[in-house]
């Protein structure tokens, strides 16, 4: 594992996950797969929401980004839009899936900003995508709106990149879906 792999882990408040990495590098058995392939099979949005819900007793909310936005525009429908946003700034930990995935408007945008700027230094954000941070600014549609919304995730992120092909590839088990080889790090 690099240092600053280990870095950020400990400073997530993962020492176990570094241990258990250190633990994997000494096991023949475990060392068919790269240690930051078995890092990928762990390191997704749903289990670190209930690693840290577990570990820390934090309230712990998970959402795909589509819904949302979905759960935003509709309490906007329905007049409970602040109501809403106080009860998503309540959870400790906010964990948002397929970031960047599929496209987003305007107004989604700005409800997103709503919700970062609500729990900038107060409450934790872990954000899952498989699109690259680069390209998240292009992704947004309004440059003002994107410059607000990654000044408010950027400059304060830990960001962990794991390269490589799917692991949900690999480890699917349906005959002819996958390979039963690891996939290769480029």
């Amino acid at each position: 594992m690099d240092t600053a792999t280990r870095d950020r882990l400990y400073q997530l408040g993962l020492q176990a996950m570094v241990a258990e990495w250190d633990r994997q590098a000494q096991d023949p058995a475990a060392t068919a797969l790269s240690c930051a392939e078995r890092l990928a099979l762990r390191v997704d949005a749903q289990w670190l929401a209930r690693t840290m819900a577990c570990r820390h007793n934090w309230r712990v909310r998970y959402y795909r980004l589509p819904q949302l936005c979905t759960e935003s525009a509709l309490a906007r429908q329905h007049g409970t839009w602040f109501r809403w946003l106080q009860q998503v700034q309540r959870w400790d930990l906010l964990c948002l899936d397929d970031w960047a995935l599929y496209p987003i408007t305007v107004d989604e945008s700005r409800d997103l900003l709503e919700i970062l700027d609500g729990r900038l230094g107060t409450r934790a954000l872990a954000i899952a995508s498989q699109v690259p941070v680069a390209q998240w600014h292009q992704w947004l549609p309004d440059p003002t709106l994107a410059d607000a919304i990654l000044d408010r995730l950027v400059h304060h992120a830990h960001t962990i990149a794991i390269q490589g092909e799917s692991m949900r590839k690999y480890l699917s088990a349906s005959p002819g879906s996958a390979t039963t080889e690891p996939p290769s790090q480029s």
